[in-house]
C-alpha cells in the first residue's frame, strides 16, 4: 500500500519542457516522482532520481528503489526522446540505433518493471509519446517515423494485454512543439512558417498543449479511453488545408 494519500505520478525525462508543464498541472494533486539522466537541480514539488533510461539494470534498480519507498506507481509518463532529421542514406548506423534506443527501447526497459507493479495494484495509467511523423509521411523523418510508428503499435498491443489488470495505455503524438529539444528548429522562422502553414490552426504547438493532453489521458475523465493515439498537431494528421491558388 502506498504511504501517500495522493496518486503517485512517475515522469521519465523530468527536465524536459513538457514535463515542466505537466508538473505545473499535476503537481499539487499528486505525488510526482521524476527520473532524470543527470541530476542538476531540484524541481519544486518533485522528488528526483537519477537514472540512464537506456541502461536496463540501472532502470530496474531505480524503479525497485522507488517502489520500495513509495509503495505504488499509479501513473507513468515517458518523455524520453530525440529528433533526427536526415534522409535515410545520410543517417549513420549509430544515429539509427540511438533513435530506437531512446524512443523505443527505453520504453521497454521501464515498462518491463513498472507493469508488474501496476498489475499488483490492479490499476495504472500510462502515457507514451509518439510524433506526427508516425502517421504522416514527412521529408527526412525516416528514423524518427520508424521508431515512433513502433511506439504507436506498442501502445495498441499493451492496452489490450493489460486491460484486465485495470491498466490503461495511451499515446500523444505531437507535431512541432516549442521545446528545448526542438529549439534548433523553432528558432528558424522559415521552419515555423512552413510547419504552421501545414495545419489548420496555423501555428506550432506549445508545451502546455501537449501537457494538457497527457494530463487528460492520465486522469479519471479518460477512464473509458485506452489504446488511443491523441494527435496534438493542429489537425495536421487528418485535416488538409486548401492550397492557395
Amino acid at each position: 500500500m502506498t504511504m501517500y494519500e495522493k496518486k503517485i505520478l512517475l515522469i521519465n525525462g523530468c527536465y524536459s519542457t513538457i514535463a515542466q508543464e505537466l508538473i505545473r498541472i499535476e503537481g499539487n494533486d499528486k505525488k510526482v516522482i521524476g527520473l532524470v539522466r543527470n541530476k542538476r537541480e531540484e524541481i519544486d514539488n518533485v522528488e528526483l532520481f537519477s537514472v540512464d533510461a537506456t541502461q536496463p539494470d540501472e532502470v530496474k534498480a531505480t524503479l525497485d528503489a522507488i517502489y520500495e519507498k513509495m509503495g505504488a506507481i499509479h501513473e507513468y509518463v515517458h518523455l524520453i526522446g530525440s529528433i533526427v532529421m536526415k534522409p535515410l542514406h545520410q543517417t549513420s548506423i549509430e544515429e539509427w540505433k540511438n533513435t530506437f534506443e531512446l524512443n523505443l527501447n527505453s520504453i521497454f526497459y521501464s515498462l518491463k518493471y513498472i507493469l508488474p507493479i501496476m498489475q499488483k495494484q490492479k490499476y495504472g495509467s500510462i502515457v507514451l509519446i509518439s510524433s506526427v511523423a508516425a502517421g504522416v509521411g514527412l521529408t527526412n523523418h525516416e528514423a524518427i517515423s520508424a521508431a515512433k510508428g513502433a511506439v504507436e503499435s506498442l501502445v495498441r498491443s499493451l492496452s489490450m494485454t493489460y486491460a484486465n489488470s485495470g491498466i490503461r495505455v495511451n499515446c500523444v503524438a505531437p507535431s512541432l512543439i516549442n521545446t528545448k529539444m526542438s529549439a534548433h528548429l523553432v528558432k528558424n522562422e522559415m521552419v515555423v512558417r512552413a510547419t504552421s502553414a501545414m495545419n489548420a490552426i496555423k501555428r506550432i504547438g506549445e508545451p502546455a498543449d501537449v501537457a494538457e493532453a497527457i494530463s487528460y489521458l492520465l486522469g479519471v475523465k479518460s477512464s473509458f479511453i485506452t489504446g488511443q493515439i491523441l494527435h496534438v498537431d493542429g489537425g495536421l494528421t487528418h485535416v488538409r488545408t486548401p492550397p492557395k491558388i
